[in-house]
C-alpha cells in the first residue's frame, strides 16, 4: 500500500476516533475523569515515598523504561494532592477553619464551576443566533462569574467572620487581587507588534534538531517562518 493509502487510513481512524469522543463540556463525564483523577491523585500522596524510590529504581534500570512515563505522572499526582491535603491541614490547624467549612466551600466552587459550564455549553450552541453585541455581553458575563463571583463565593465560606463580613472580606481581596494584576500587566506587557515591526521571540522546548520528532518538526518550521517575516528568534533548550 503506498503513502497516500495509509495516510487516508490514518485519517478515516482519526475521524472515527474525534466522532466518538467525549463531547466538549460533557459535565457528567468531566465529573467522573475527576473523581477517578482524586482517587489516583490521593493513593499516588499516600505512596509518595515508593514512588520516588521506583523513579530512582528505573532510572538505573536499563530494562524498566516502560514503567517511567506513569511512575511521572503519578509522581505529579502525588505532589499537587499532597500539598493540596498538606494544605488543608495547616489551615485547620493554624488557622483553625472547620473541615466542613472548606468542605462546603469546596461544593459551592464545584456547583459554580459546574453551572458556568452548563451556560457555556448552551451558549455554544445558541451562538449562531445571537448578534456580536449580544455573543460578546455574554463572554463577559460568563467570564465575570467564573472569575469573581465564584471566588467570592468560595473565599466568604472559609473565612471566619459573619457572613455579610466574610463577603465583604472576600470581595475586598478580589478586587486588590485584580488591581494587582492589572498593574502587573501594565508593567510587562508590551503590547502587540504593529504590522512589519520586528519581534525577537524566544523559543523554549526539549526536542531541537538533530533529533527527529514532531516537537523538534515543529520548532523547525516555527523558526523558519518567523525567520523568513524577519524576525529574530532565540532558543533555550
Amino acid at each position: 500500500m503506498s503513502w497516500q493509502g495509509e495516510l487516508k487510513i490514518m485519517e478515516e481512524r482519526l475521524r472515527l476516533q474525534m466522532s466518538s469522543a467525549t463531547r466538549p463540556y460533557d459535565t457528567r463525564t468531566s465529573l467522573k475523569c475527576m473523581a477517578i483523577l482524586s482517587a489516583f491523585g490521593l493513593c499516588a500522596a499516600a505512596c509518595y515515598p515508593l514512588l520516588w524510590v521506583g523513579m530512582v529504581v528505573i532510572a538505573f534500570s536499563k530494562s524498566s523504561q516502560l514503567y517511567a512515563a506513569p511512575l511521572v505522572v503519578l509522581a505529579a499526582l502525588g505532589t499537587v494532592y499532597g500539598s493540596s491535603m498538606l494544605m488543608i491541614y495547616y489551615v485547620n490547624w493554624r488557622f483553625h477553619v472547620p473541615l466542613a467549612d472548606m468542605a462546603m466551600a469546596l461544593v459551592i466552587a464545584m456547583i459554580c464551576l459546574t453551572l458556568v459550564t452548563v451556560a457555556e455549553r448552551h451558549y455554544e450552541s445558541t451562538k449562531e443566533k445571537q448578534t456580536e453585541a449580544l455573543s460578546r455581553r455574554l463572554r463577559q458575563l460568563l467570564a465575570y462569574f467564573k472569575y469573581t463571583v465564584t471566588p467570592v463565593a468560595t473565599l466568604s465560606c472559609i473565612l471566619q467572620f459573619a457572613w455579610p463580613s466574610a463577603l465583604l472580606y472576600a470581595t475586598s481581596f478580589m478586587v486588590l487581587l485584580k488591581i494587582f494584576r492589572a498593574a502587573l500587566l501594565k508593567l510587562t506587557w508590551a503590547g502587540c507588534p504593529k504590522p512589519g515591526e520586528q519581534m525577537r521571540v524566544l523559543l523554549s522546548g526539549d526536542s531541537f534538531p538533530p533529533k527527529l520528532d514532531g516537537v523538534q518538526n515543529f520548532a523547525r518550521n516555527t523558526i523558519q517562518a518567523l525567520v523568513r517575516d524577519g524576525h529574530k528568534v532565540h532558543v533555550f533548550l
